[in-house]
């Protein structure tokens, strides 16, 4: 991470996954430099952007955690049903 960036963007960017906070950091400094803005805005400016990028990353892996539990609840439910279906048929076998 560059050493000219402001304390309040620093502290957002840690925010954002370790292997991609170099190259989204770069990308946030080069777009400040080529809209010309200096100072207060500058620092806004990639605090803002690195705060939305670290937003939308974190809503993704929490999707991922999401669809990983329902998955594995689907899974679980599956067992049972079979578990069920099967001590019914052998019950209703042994005449129970």
């Amino acid at each position: 991470m560059s050493a000219d960036l402001p304390l309040a963007a620093r502290l957002v960017a840690h925010l954002i996954p370790a292997d991609d906070r170099e190259w989204v950091v770069g990308d946030l400094l080069e777009d400040a430099d080529d809209r010309g803005l200096h100072g207060v805005r500058r620092g806004a400016s990639i605090a803002c952007g690195a705060a939305a990028i670290a937003g939308g990353l974190s809503l993704q892996r929490a999707r991922v955690w999401v669809v990983a539990a329902l998955l594995f609840c689907g899974s679980v439910a599956t067992l049972a049903l079979g578990a069920d279906v099967l001590f019914r048929i052998l019950f209703i076998a042994a005449g129970l």
